[in-house]
């Protein structure tokens, strides 16, 4: 597997197990690993800090991931060109690729697909 040293990734998703796996995973890997749990926290962080990639949860209460991921795109910050992956047990990029994600990560995790990925 590639090594991720240094790579920033937010990881955002209403499920702490979820972002404790891929915080294992891509840790693991090298990668500085911050989290959000919902989409409001995700927004204020991409604004405060810039990350190489962002992994985002599709169903969130709340903020959901389209709605997260536009707010990334069209508010100031260090994140509006970053890649946005959609995190989702839905398949089908072309569904996440409207809505302006770069990627997808199914759920359940892959470690080898989630590295690859980000």
């Amino acid at each position: 597997m590639p090594s991720l040293d240094g790579v920033r990734v937010l990881v955002v998703d209403d499920n702490p197990i979820n972002r404790e796996l891929a915080r294992a995973i891509l840790g693991q890997m090298g990668a500085e690993v911050s989290e959000a749990a919902d989409g409001l926290a995700a927004v204020e962080a991409a604004q405060a800090l810039p990350y190489d990639v962002i992994l985002l949860d599709i169903r969130m209460p709340g903020l959901d991931g389209p709605a997260t991921l536009a707010r990334i795109r069209e508010e100031p910050g260090p994140n509006q060109d970053a890649p946005i992956l959609a995190f989702s047990a839905d398949a089908g990029l072309e569904h996440f690729a409207a809505h302006g994600f770069d990627a997808v990560v199914s759920k359940p995790l892959d470690a080898g697909a989630l590295v690859a990925a980000v």
